[in-house]
């Protein structure tokens, strides 16, 4: 089964977008600014090539700290609606429906609960763009305004702009039926019924919900998260205590593009679940996140844009400065940090390494943050822990200092043909957890 959540604020059209999809009209539409849905609904639809979509028709949110109850009320069908999706293939889209016009404080809100918050950034996003009619060429919109949905970090993986009216007549009729093709294309492109929904893995509750407190109520306090998840989410005291423990701690992982931060995650893994590349670019665009267990210990890593990519890369190094800083904001108003990783490649200490280090910190700023080192790529060095005795001095006489080291060879399993390179793997995956083990702070800390 293929599922589709749609959400957006109130009066953006989302009724209608689905109406659109399914070339007729099945979700109730309302005129005037009132609610025409009060829960979460579903609404099966079958393009013109046969592919079948489960499509769910979301509470539209209005700003969370006029009204808190009602947004709570909101939140808790937010979450329904993902937890009995869990079970039913887990989430394969998300369309974000805004009106074409100026980017607000709500639009903003919207974007952050569904797909930061509930969703984790694990869930293709498609923006869909609604009254349009007047534009000359809906398509222009976007390219004006991109920019600006970038400035306030709205990132999706496809857009379509269109017209979801379909009371009007003459000119504006030929784009309602352009603009079904639009959004049928990019659903088509975007949703991959082979592959498999999000279902927000282990302790997703967990993690999530101090963060949705805080988003609505401010920072949070143990207390009132501990009464959300038993009022709102129908847990025990002791159970919901238990998941308070729980959450995953924060491990930021961060430097130049090339380094193998991304192989350095899945050898923590345990399998292949972030991309990697040959190529000189980075492969790594968005800010990605991934959870796992290290000695019954929860944590969830970072994976972030390399800083060094200039102004040719995937990422110019800007923009990945600029990102990471908003990133940063994010799990300040969140959980906290709890380590940095610095990750290099396993040379000789340089100037290249001081220059991203300074770069790093000047977004984090007097951070109380641990901050441990990582070198990568040590497999024809014996033994690798001698990297680090070769070059502490020169990185702390750039005014480099770590809390710890870890040196290690990523290379992926397939390629460790040797019984010695499997073995340097197998103390690679041991030396890094042991790191993350020994240098987490319990105590999340603001950067």
């Amino acid at each position: 089964m293929v599922n589709i959540v749609i959400f957006g604020e109130i009066g953006t059209g989302k009724s209608s977008v689905i109406n659109l999809m399914a070339g007729r009209q099945i979700a109730h539409i309302s005129p005037d600014a009132r609610r025409c849905t009060l829960q979460w609904t579903e609404y099966p639809i079958t393009f013109e090539n046969g592919t079948r979509y489960q499509v769910f028709d979301t509470v539209g949110l209005e700003e969370p700290r006029l009204q808190t109850g009602e947004y709570l009320s909101a939140i808790s069908n937010a979450h329904s609606l993902i937890n009995t999706l869990k079970e039913r293939g887990g989430v394969n889209l998300l369309l974000f429906c805004i009106r074409g016009g100026r980017v607000t404080a709500t639009m903003q809100s919207n974007y952050r609960l569904f797909f930061e918050f509930l969703c984790e950034e694990n869930v293709p996003l498609a923006l869909v763009v609604t009254n349009l009619e007047r534009e000359t060429i809906m398509e222009d919109w976007y390219t004006r305004n991109m920019s600006h949905l970038e400035k306030y970090n709205i990132r999706s993986t496809g857009h379509a702009c269109i017209t979801a009216a379909n009371l009007l007549d003459g000119k504006y009729r030929d784009k309602y039926e352009e603009s079904r093709a639009i959004l049928c294309g990019v659903v088509e492109a975007h949703c991959n019924a082979p592959m498999e929904g999000w279902t927000g893995g282990q302790g997703w509750l967990a993690s999530s919900i101090s963060k949705l407190v805080e988003f609505v109520v401010g920072r949070p306090k143990k207390t009132d998260i501990i009464g959300i998840l038993t009022k709102r989410c129908g847990m025990t005291k002791e159970m919901a205590q238990q998941k308070y423990q729980s959450r995953p701690q924060n491990v930021v992982l961060w430097g130049e593009s090339g380094v193998g931060k991304s192989s350095l995650i899945n050898l923590i893994m345990g399998r292949d679940v972030a991309e990697t590349s040959p190529d000189a670019l980075s492969c790594t665009v968005n800010i990605a996140s991934y959870q796992v267990t290290i000695g019954g210990r929860s944590f969830r890593l970072w994976d972030t844009a390399g800083l060094n990519e200039g102004s040719e890369g995937k990422v110019p190094a800007a923009a990945a400065a600029r990102r990471l800083t908003l990133f940063l904001d994010g799990l300040n108003k969140g959980d906290g940090v709890h380590l940095f990783v610095y990750c290099v490649r396993g040379t000789q200490a340089t100037k290249a390494l001081r220059n991203n280090y300074q770069t790093f910190s000047s977004a984090v700023g007097d951070s109380k943050v641990p901050t441990v080192i990582v070198a990568t790529c040590l497999e024809d060095l014996h033994p690798m822990t001698k990297w680090w005795s070769q070059n502490k001095d020169q990185l702390a006489k750039y005014g480099m200092h770590f809390s710890g080291c870890a040196c290690v060879t990523t290379l992926p399993s397939e390629h460790a043909e040797s019984q010695d390179l499997r073995q340097r793997r197998a103390q690679s995956y041991e030396d890094v957890c042991k790191l993350i083990l020994d240098h987490c702070s319990q105590t999340p800390h603001n950067t």
